[in-house]
């Protein structure tokens, strides 16, 4: 099964960089190292819960319990009533039709409630077989030559950029093969093959479409504290300036009163 990972990020150049430095680090092997590890905590919410746990709630249909209010139970994936016999979910014990939580349970581990986290298959592995990164310039650069463009200055500038990862979940087989010769292994950290993926970067200028369109994806955005601490210190400089202007404004006024009493 092929997932499709959107993240938009704000990168913090370094002093005296380009945009065709950020474009070198972007198709670098260190960046990424670093998305595949922002994208393992996503990768961990959309995991399948194991089959043995679909297979139970099956071959152990439940009576739909009496609410405490006397209002009808409804199954909070669909939002209809619901009806017996239905699916329980083990530990937090709630109710769901069975034909709705089934599609749940192969993308989600958790309960569609209460987020309970689901046991899964002891070893899933994936592959990322393709990271696009896409840097979006403001829209008074859309008319910019692409050989202009690659030596903008980028010194101390936070860059915005989509990344696109293709990541694929390997079978349960062929993941238990391969961790059973490297030992044990957690089953709350996805393992990755490790087979270089395809890496791409591109300038997108603002307003114009995205050159492909993605699958049904996880988008979170990454807010860089550098942009909020920023913003806080042009704050103080703008104070600091005001403050200096009204001290002098007193000192000016004051010695105006000195010569015109002298």
């Amino acid at each position: 099964m092929d997932l499709a990972i959107r993240v938009n990020v704000r990168y913090a150049a370094p002093a005296n960089s380009q945009i065709k430095d950020a474009l070198l680090l972007f198709k670098s092997a260190r960046w990424v190292h670093s998305i595949i590890r922002y994208i393992i905590p996503q990768l961990n919410s959309v995991s399948p819960a194991a089959m043995h746990l679909m297979e139970t709630l099956k071959s152990s249909p439940a009576d739909v319990r009496q609410q405490q209010d006397g209002e009808r139970a409804v199954c909070v994936v669909c939002m209809e009533v619901l009806t017996s016999p239905c699916a329980e979910l083990p530990t937090c014990c709630h109710q769901f039709h069975e034909r709705c939580i089934e599609p749940w349970l192969k993308m989600h581990s958790t309960c569609p409630t209460c987020r309970h986290q689901l046991p899964t298959d002891a070893y899933t592995s994936y592959s990322v077989y393709a990271i696009n990164t896409t840097i979006v310039l403001q829209q008074s650069q859309s008319s910019m030559p692409a050989a202009e463009l690659l030596e903008l200055s980028a010194s101390n500038q936070v860059i915005r950029a989509i990344v696109n990862a293709r990541v694929r979940r390997n079978a349960a087989s062929t993941s238990a093969t391969g961790a059973a010769m490297r030992g044990s292994l957690s089953t709350e950290i996805p393992i990755f093959q490790t087979e270089p993926p395809v890496m791409n970067a591109s300038v997108l200028q603002r307003g114009s479409g995205l050159s492909a369109t993605l699958p049904p994806c996880i988008s979170e955005p990454v807010v860089p504290v550098m942009h909020r601490n920023a913003s806080r210190r042009r704050f103080r400089e703008q104070e600091t300036i005001r403050a200096i202007d009204k001290r002098r404004r007193l000192s000016d006024s004051a010695e105006e009163q000195d010569i015109s009493t002298s």
